[in-house]
């Protein structure tokens, strides 16, 4: 594979995994990042006790992420790579660390942090890797032996209220601070649902949980009917900005006013999810041409779409192409598409923003390319797609 094949087809993934989980998402969202996972060491308080946790073997996470996407089980799974994640715990025996236990993990991947209890009668892991949050299996508690002594979600630990209003990004819910065991209590440090949190400036509030039963203790208190509170103001916000958004999306779609190319670039993805059948689970890449009075940013862009169709894009893909200067884009694309090999782009749609009077000569241009093309009217209003509301 050339490549303009491989970068396109990791933009194409990553530009997939964002828009899936976005779409499906009733929150304002914010881009994360994971890297991938390795093994990691977490000591008790008292230094002598002591888990390793080694990970599930990924290629990488775009390896894992494109399989989600995909519904496969063990998502990324590297050939030849451990199929479990594992924990081993030891204890320092005068200097010599002596295996305890060494048990697979419940987590997919691999937790996100852990705690050791001094001794090391209970170990804790927290989160799953890439979704933090989510699942059940957010906390887990371990005895003596290794054997899990109880799973828990965020929603057997938080009324489901308290968790709908927590800070989120397009992967994980973020609502853990510093954590810490306190003799046989389990000590979470939990974020208080508030604007600043959702900006990274975070207060906290303590959750107890017996480690003998692994039943949370219910809060009470004023410090807690605060964070309650608080968690009850940003659903009010959330459900505001919700019917905010919908009554955009109900607004019929036109093509900007401006030359800004951002602006290009929002309206092809918005028709896209407006128009095409398959707008939840494809996402495609688009392609907004600049002034030539722009001549740096033109000549890169040219090179860019040249690239695509007659070096890296594969058949069975999904690219949109628009600009404010109509007569340079149509004269672009005629040119680049007259130079694509016979059936290239069979199985594959290329959406073109463009009037009628430039249609015929690019239709021509691409006929012997296989490619299916669509063309969107600038000028006609779109209305939204039903099946987004």
């Amino acid at each position: 594979m050339n490549s303009y094949s491989s970068n396109w087809l990791q933009q194409l993934s990553r530009l997939l995994v964002v828009a899936v989980i976005t779409l499906v998402s009733a929150q304002p969202l914010h881009a994360d990042q994971w890297v991938p996972p390795k093994i990691e060491t977490y000591l008790s308080s008292d230094g002598a006790s002591r888990l390793t946790v080694i990970p599930r073997g990924i290629e990488s996470p775009l390896a894992y992420f494109q399989d989600k996407l995909d519904g496969r089980e063990k998502a990324g799974q590297r050939k030849g790579d451990n199929d479990r994640p594992r924990g081993r715990l030891e204890r320092n025996d005068q200097g010599v660390w002596r295996l305890v236990w060494e048990q697979p993990l419940v987590n997919d991947v691999s937790p996100v942090s852990a705690l050791v209890a001094d001794g090391g009668g209970y170990v804790v892991t927290f989160d799953n890797w890439h979704s933090a949050g989510f699942g059940d299996d957010v906390v887990v508690i371990y005895d003596k032996n290794g054997r899990v002594l109880k799973s828990l979600s965020l929603t057997d630990i938080l009324p489901e209220e308290y968790v709908k209003a927590l800070p989120r990004t397009v992967s994980s819910l973020w609502w853990a601070g510093e954590h810490r065991i306190v003799g046989t209590e389990l000590v979470l440090s939990v974020v208080v649902p508030s604007e600043d949190a959702f900006l990274g400036d975070r207060t906290y509030v303590e959750m107890h949980v017996d480690l003998t039963t692994g039943q949370p203790i219910p809060p009470h208190g004023p410090v807690w009917d605060n964070a309650l509170a608080s968690a009850r103001r940003e659903n009010i916000k959330t459900a505001q900005w919700e019917e905010k958004r919908r009554k955009e999306m109900m607004i019929p779609l036109v093509a900007p006013t401006s030359r800004e190319a951002t602006g290009w670039d929002n309206y092809l993805q918005e028709a896209f999810w407006r128009t095409a059948k398959d707008w939840s689970s494809t996402t495609p890449l688009t392609f907004v041409l600049p002034s030539v009075d722009l001549p740096a940013a033109h000549a890169s862009a040219v090179k860019e779409i040249r690239g695509i169709l007659n070096e890296g894009f594969d058949s069975g893909y999904v690219v949109m192409f628009g600009s404010p200067f109509a007569a340079d884009l149509a004269a672009t694309l005629e040119r680049e598409a007259m130079k694509i090999g016979r059936g290239k782009l069979k199985d594959s749609r290329i959406y073109i923003a463009i009037g009628t009077e430039f249609w015929p000569q690019i239709s021509a241009a691409f006929a012997r390319s296989g490619a299916k093309l669509i063309r969107i009217d600038p000028k006609t209003p779109i209305p939204q797609n039903p099946e987004r509301l």
